[in-house]
């Protein structure tokens, strides 16, 4: 509901068709909502709390992890639309992802969480100069997977893998009644798929930030970042 009031607020039209995904936008892009929760209480994959006057740190592979099993849900739900005829094999599909329920997610990284969940990015590093000590370089580790308590590994590489070329982009946010941004959509975060079949354009809604990947051989890739200020 508050993504719909927001892309009206933006002035696009929308529906909310069933069956189907839970918004169509101007027509044409389909959008597939999700807020996942911090885990099963059984699961030793899932995020604890944070507890209030005590220093924590804070376990970014196990919200990574609740980021890759929710778009795998959501892309398992868009094959099922295009092989039920719901979905056009040319239409766009957006997965929209909140993590609002997901405690410790709305203290970010440098680099989003939700872009490294699905282009395989590491840790950051930086590059020394021997002799003057000052930084001359740097940049992110690369990143297969994740590794769960069970010691199996969860890929990391969605958007540079073609199984998930259905995928458009994925809209991150992190927002509830007490965590909102001053502008509607401000912070939003729009990562598209460098391999998507049906890709979307550079600004289609022109709030909070959107990271574009560039594919320049098959091991190097770089990301660029497109900014909007709040209105």
């Amino acid at each position: 509901m508050d993504l719909t009031c927001i892309l009206l607020e933006l002035g696009k039209e929308v529906a909310c068709l069933k069956p189907g995904p839970d918004i169509r936008v101007e027509n044409s892009i389909w959008i597939e909502a999700i807020s996942p929760t911090q885990g099963n209480e059984n699961s030793t994959d899932r995020v604890p709390e944070i507890v209030t006057g005590i220093a924590q740190s804070i376990d970014s592979d196990l919200i990574t992890l609740r980021y890759t099993a929710a778009i795998e849900e959501k892309h398992r739900k868009y094959l099922g639309y295009i092989e039920s005829g719901i979905i056009k094999n040319n239409a766009p599909y957006i997965i929209a992802l909140d993590s609002s329920q997901i405690p410790g997610a709305i203290s970010e990284l440098p680099m989003p969480r939700i872009v490294s969940s699905v282009l395989s990015i590491g840790s950051q590093y930086v590059e020394l100069d021997r002799e003057s000590g000052g930084i001359v370089g740097g940049g992110y580790h690369y990143k297969e997977a994740v590794t769960k308590k069970n010691g199996s590994d969860v890929p990391m590489d969605m958007f540079l893998n073609p199984d998930y070329s259905g995928i458009s982009a994925v809209l991150y946010s992190c927002s509830d009644c007490c965590n909102r941004a001053e502008k509607n959509g401000s912070r939003y975060i729009l990562v598209h798929n460098p391999l998507a079949t049906n890709p979307i354009d550079i600004g289609f809604l022109g709030v909070g930030k959107e990271a574009v990947t560039t594919i320049e051989s098959e091991t190097d890739y770089s990301i660029s970042w497109v900014n909007y200020e709040p209105a």
